[in-house]
């Protein structure tokens, strides 16, 4: 099989042209794999600018401002967001401030189809995510079911992937770990894999939970066959 230095080396001189020639945006090494960068696009339906992610497109539009007491008191109406810290926290409350547009705390499936990347077959997320049955989500229910979202369309995106494809997605986010011969993912790798694949928000809390679900053998390590595991087996 292919080294890590190789793969690595392949990838970059591989972007680095690709980019010198590019008419528009530049494209990240998630973006760069023989056929499949339309693919991706089309199944996600963007509509908005590639290159940021969608709390920083949404949040972008409005300016909020949070305190203490904010965060202090979502964490005791909502006992799902504990595991947040405060900066974490405000993140999520971004992305919920900018789509409740009835500024009710609540948001409304018709809110979320607002937006170009949701679509219909993702309605039963958010219907499984109102526990309280009221058709809306609240924050608490908001981060959670966005979570869940992020990660169908996660696997959404590598349908119809070949192995080759498969293994130059993986390469670009693993790393070889100083004497090993065998590349894997680390807790870094997850992060710009949440950022290239549009994760709602992406925070150190986020990354370790997408971390412990793509290390589906629980040795500490995402490898190439925890990452085929994880994509094409781990479905709902």
């Amino acid at each position: 099989g292919e080294t890590c230095f190789w793969s690595h080396t392949r990838m970059n001189a591989l972007t680095k042209i690709f980019n010198s020639t590019a008419r528009y945006a530049p494209l990240t090494h998630s973006a760069l794999r023989t056929g499949a960068v339309s693919l991706l696009l089309q199944r996600r339906n963007l509509r908005i600018n590639p290159t940021v992610s969608r709390s920083d497109y949404w949040a972008g539009r409005r300016e909020f401002r949070y305190s203490s007491d904010d965060v202090t008191q979502w964490k005791q109406q909502y006992p799902v967001l504990q595991r947040y810290n405060e900066t974490e926290l405000e993140e999520w409350r971004k992305a919920f401030d900018a789509v409740d547009y009835q500024h009710d705390g609540k948001i409304s499936a018709a809110e979320l189809m607002k937006h170009g990347e949701f679509s219909n077959d993702k309605l039963h997320i958010i219907r499984q995510h109102d526990l309280d049955h009221n058709n809306a989500l609240d924050f608490g229910e908001f981060a959670d079911a966005m979570f869940t979202i992020d990660l169908e369309t996660l696997k959404e995106d590598f349908s119809g992937f070949d192995p080759t494809d498969v293994k130059m997605e993986f390469d670009k986010y693993a790393m070889c770990p100083p004497g090993q011969h065998e590349a894997a993912i680390d807790m870094e790798g997850v992060r710009r894999l949440m950022h290239d694949h549009y994760f709602t928000v992406v925070t150190d809390t986020d990354a370790r939970r997408l971390f412990a679900l793509m290390d589906t053998d629980g040795d500490g390590k995402i490898d190439m066959e925890d990452f085929k595991t994880f994509l094409f087996f781990h479905r709902k």
